[in-house]
Protein backbone atom coordinates (compact mmCIF):
# COMPACT_ATOMS: atom_id res chain seq x y z
CA UNK A 1 0.00 0.00 0.00
CA UNK A 2 2.69 2.49 0.77
CA UNK A 3 3.94 1.40 -3.36
CA UNK A 4 1.12 2.52 -4.29
CA UNK A 5 0.81 5.68 -2.70
CA UNK A 6 4.32 6.44 -3.73
CA UNK A 7 3.41 6.13 -7.37
CA UNK A 8 0.03 7.52 -7.13
CA UNK A 9 1.93 10.76 -5.59
CA UNK A 10 4.59 10.59 -8.21
CA UNK A 11 2.48 10.12 -11.25
CA UNK A 12 2.21 13.07 -13.90
CA UNK A 13 -0.89 12.48 -14.58
CA UNK A 14 -2.30 13.56 -11.81
CA UNK A 15 -4.57 17.35 -11.68
CA UNK A 16 -7.85 19.05 -10.23
CA UNK A 17 -10.13 16.36 -11.67
CA UNK A 18 -7.99 12.95 -9.97
CA UNK A 19 -9.98 11.40 -7.39
CA UNK A 20 -6.48 9.95 -5.59
CA UNK A 21 -7.09 6.08 -4.91
CA UNK A 22 -5.72 3.41 -3.99
CA UNK A 23 -7.08 0.27 -4.65
CA UNK A 24 -5.51 -3.19 -2.70
CA UNK A 25 -7.09 -6.36 -1.75
CA UNK A 26 -8.92 -6.91 1.46
CA UNK A 27 -6.74 -8.10 4.13
CA UNK A 28 -6.40 -7.84 7.74
CA UNK A 29 -3.24 -5.92 7.39
CA UNK A 30 -4.83 -3.59 4.55
CA UNK A 31 -7.76 -2.87 6.66
CA UNK A 32 -5.40 -2.24 9.47
CA UNK A 33 -3.41 0.01 7.19
CA UNK A 34 -6.45 1.67 5.82
CA UNK A 35 -7.79 2.53 8.79
CA UNK A 36 -4.66 4.21 10.40
CA UNK A 37 -3.55 5.93 7.47
CA UNK A 38 -7.18 7.72 6.26
CA UNK A 39 -6.80 9.68 9.59
CA UNK A 40 -3.04 10.95 8.83
CA UNK A 41 -3.52 15.00 8.10
CA UNK A 42 -1.31 14.36 4.91
CA UNK A 43 -3.54 12.04 3.54
CA UNK A 44 -6.50 13.70 4.15
CA UNK A 45 -4.95 17.03 2.78
CA UNK A 46 -4.25 14.70 -0.96
CA UNK A 47 -7.78 13.37 -0.54
CA UNK A 48 -6.23 9.61 -0.71
CA UNK A 49 -8.86 6.86 -0.56
CA UNK A 50 -8.31 4.07 0.14
CA UNK A 51 -10.68 0.73 -1.94
CA UNK A 52 -9.90 -2.74 -0.14
CA UNK A 53 -11.30 -5.32 -2.65
CA UNK A 54 -12.86 -8.70 -1.10
CA UNK A 55 -13.02 -12.23 -2.68
CA UNK A 56 -16.18 -11.67 -3.60
CA UNK A 57 -15.98 -8.50 -5.27
CA UNK A 58 -17.41 -6.14 -2.31
CA UNK A 59 -15.50 -2.96 -1.55
CA UNK A 60 -14.90 -1.05 1.34
CA UNK A 61 -13.76 2.76 1.07
CA UNK A 62 -11.80 4.55 3.70
CA UNK A 63 -11.35 8.50 3.18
Amino acid sequence: MREAIGQLMTSSFMNENTIPAVAVPYTKKSLELAERWSKLKQIQKVGIRFILVQENENIKLYK
